[in-house]
């Protein structure tokens, strides 16, 4: 459970060090993007190596992070997985303008 309480150096410090890391890893992830690309594919590859630089479990929830983000972005992912049978992003509402005046 999470507590609130008085703000310390040491509170702070780690806070600090753990916004550094962000930044970092962002800015690789923006660099190795650059090469990679930003798709599904092109994403995962930035993401390991911006994850791969910060090492421990800091590292391990940017990537975690990255790839929350992507699956969150996709239109109907299961419509890839399932092969169309997830449904469809597309819908025909019928005719958008009346023909008779």
């Amino acid at each position: 459970m999470a507590t609130i309480s008085v703000p310390t150096v040491g509170g702070i410090q780690k806070g600090l060090t753990n916004y550094a890391y962000g930044v970092v890893a962002g800015m690789a992830y923006k660099t190795l993007s650059g090469v990679t690309g930003s798709g599904l594919v092109g994403g995962a590859l930035a993401s390991a190596g911006a994850s791969s630089i910060i090492k421990g479990p800091a590292g391990e929830a940017i990537s975690a992070m990255a790839g929350f983000a992507a699956g969150q972005s996709m239109n109907n992912p299961l419509s890839g997985i399932l092969g169309g049978m997830g449904g469809s992003d597309k819908t025909d509402s019928g005719d958008q303008f009346d023909d008779q005046i």
